[in-house]
């Protein structure tokens, strides 16, 4: 099942599985808390969106699923090397500047903490999605540099390899969480979303 929406020309679809994930999210949400990690990841799309508007880039369709926000520009169109490293760093600078903005808040300015929380889950967003690895913004600058100095062929399969190889250590790092007496399966959760994107891509 698929969500279809048209919005200025651009197609924006969302699948079943994004509002299954999106729904048990709020279920184990005991806190209250989901809202403030949905809204960085949020702000951290909308700077992609925006880097690319202010570039003058068409963007064709917006597909939301389990995996994340995939962004597809109009078929043809090949930018920059200068602008892609923009369009692939804006989403972490956006969510930087949001941490830089909510530092300058009063930390009890809705519950204590809360302040602190949401500056705290926009630098996690920003520095998890800089991670080296296939599928996101981390991996994208990696792959754009390695194409700038060789073949593109071999610059794919480089970063697919240095991909792998960072996994390796935050699987390793997973299983020994899940070893202890508090068994934490979140980053072994995210270990196998990073992989899914890693193995999606080399489709």
């Amino acid at each position: 099942m698929k969500i279809r929406l048209y919005e200025r020309g651009v197609r924006i679809s969302a699948s079943f599985w994004f509002f299954a994930v999106l729904a048990l999210f709020f279920v184990f949400d005991e806190d209250g808390l989901a809202l403030y990690f949905l809204l960085p990841v949020f702000a951290h799309e909308l700077g992609h969106l925006t880097a690319m508007r202010l570039l003058g880039v068409k963007i064709r369709s917006v597909r939301l699923s389990a995996f994340g926000i995939a962004i597809q520009k109009e078929g043809g169109l090949k930018l920059s090397y200068a602008k892609e490293i923009i369009v692939a760093a804006a989403g972490a600078f956006a969510n930087l500047g949001l941490a830089l903005v909510f530092s300058f808040f009063p930390h009890d300015f809705d519950e204590p903490g809360r302040a602190t929380l949401f500056m705290a889950a926009n630098i996690a967003v920003a520095v998890f999605n800089m991670f080296p690895i296939g599928g996101l913004d981390g991996g994208s600058l990696l792959k754009l540099s390695a194409e700038r100095f060789l073949p593109q062929g071999i610059a794919f399969v480089l970063s697919r390899v240095f991909s792998f190889l960072i996994l390796v250590p935050i699987f390793a790092l997973s299983f020994f969480l899940i070893m202890r007496p508090e068994r934490n399966f979140t980053l072994l959760a995210v270990s196998v979303y990073l992989a899914a994107n890693v193995i999606r891509e080399c489709r």
